[in-house]
């Protein structure tokens, strides 16, 4: 149940229950008012001491009509107070989902930029190792040559010494 259908089964009740009451009282209050003044069949029109009684009987039924109607007030402010409430919260609660979503967007959106970056630097890291194999191919290669004529220069000198 929603708070329409509050508003609608309760608030709109009672109103339509004060204004009933209020026009019932109105015509009530008149009639007597009247039949006291006409001297109407079983009231006696110096009987002060009845009218009285009906007089205060009627202001005490409008007082409590008047409570019941400041009550009908409160309520319908604590309705509307509630609904706001409510109204501020789910638009609360919308605004937090929508960071939530923004959030999760920005968080892949960081995941593949990491993952971007570490195949960068995987890349990087390959070149950098073919190019020190090529230079230690190049030493190897060196080194061999090196040793060869090493080997030549050692053997020509030892041929040099026996003659």
């Amino acid at each position: 149940m929603n708070i329409e259908d509050i508003y609608d089964k309760d608030i709109l009740r009672l109103q339509n229950f004060q204004n009933l009451v209020e026009g019932d009282l109105n015509k009530m209050k008149n009639d007597i008012a009247g039949a006291l003044n006409n001297g109407a069949v079983g009231f006696a029109k110096s009987d002060e001491r009845e009218s009285f009684e009906i007089e205060t009987k009627i202001y005490g039924i409008e007082d409590n009509l008047k409570k019941i109607i400041n009550r009908n007030k409160n309520n319908q402010n604590l309705y509307q107070n509630f609904r706001n409430d409510l109204n501020t919260a789910f638009g609360d609660i919308d605004e937090l989902k929508k960071e939530k979503q923004a959030n999760a967007i920005e968080i892949e959106h960081l995941k593949r930029y990491i993952s971007q970056l570490e195949v960068e630097k995987i890349e990087e890291n390959m070149v950098k190792i073919d190019g020190m194999g090529k230079i230690i191919s190049n030493l190897e290669s060196t080194v061999g040559k090196a040793s060869q004529k090493m080997r030549k220069f050692n053997k020509n000198s030892g041929d040099d010494e026996k003659v």
